[in-house]
């Protein structure tokens, strides 16, 4: 299963920082691999900037550490608005549900 994060806005302050954050999960290394997707580099810059990642996972105990992972983040961040998209397949939906309500705000906010 693929489940894409994306940035709703265009700073990409939030992506940077879920990516970095599910590299150092030590649980899901093994489990899930996340992978960067950049845009086209500019003449100013040798790379492009971040435009989505994607995380590849490999069983359905890594579904739920993903969405455990993505709820840290989330706190850890003060519970802040996030402003991440998730693409999911139709197919995949109901399997991506615990990453699914992983970034859905909170009541009181």
């Amino acid at each position: 299963m693929e489940i894409t994060f994306q940035q709703s806005d265009d700073h990409g302050e939030d992506l940077r920082s879920l990516h970095a954050w599910l590299l150092d999960d030590q649980e899901l290394r093994g489990q899930v691999r996340v992978e960067p997707v950049t845009g086209r580099p500019s003449s100013e810059h040798m790379a492009g900037d971040l435009e989505a990642i994607v995380a590849i996972i490999s069983g359905v105990s890594a579904v739920v550490q993903l969405g455990i992972s993505v709820a840290a983040w989330r706190e850890a961040r003060g519970g802040r608005r996030q402003n991440i998209v998730i693409v999911v397949s139709e197919i995949d939906r109901d399997a991506a549900k615990p990453v699914i309500d992983a970034l859905k705000p909170e009541e009181n906010e």
